[in-house]
């Protein structure tokens, strides 16, 4: 995702950087960086949602009940013979809020990101 970003962004900037004299360094601090801030915004929440919703890892690591992640806990309610709907999807609604609180605080970068890969 990072890569196409960078890929993306005109080659007239790295040009006006040079002939002004900015190192590799500045031209990444002062250039890339503040242009990928969509960009990277939009890889953290997906790597957040991704380890948020991560189940094998940690059915690997921990033995511990008092210790389970939240797809752990939401996985004990279901059983070998049934499920408990009622308490599985309310704790699913719960689970969901940090992400969607996630999601709020970062959505304008996300849009932002939208907006700008279209241009070109």
């Amino acid at each position: 995702m990072m890569r196409q970003f960078f890929r993306g962004v005109p080659q007239d900037l790295v040009d006006a950087a040079s002939v002004d004299g900015a190192s590799p360094f500045r031209m990444y601090w002062s250039i890339f960086l503040p242009l990928a801030r969509p960009a990277l915004v939009t890889l953290f929440l997906i790597a957040c949602i991704t380890n948020w919703n991560e189940l094998l890892r940690p059915v690997l690591y921990i033995s511990d009940s008092s210790l389970y992640t939240v797809t752990l806990g939401l996985a004990s309610f279901q059983g070998e013979y049934g499920a408990q709907w009622n308490l599985l999807l309310s704790a699913a609604v719960i689970a969901i809020v940090p992400l969607l609180v996630l999601y709020v605080f970062m959505q304008r970068y996300i849009v932002q990101g939208f907006v700008s890969s279209g241009l070109k």
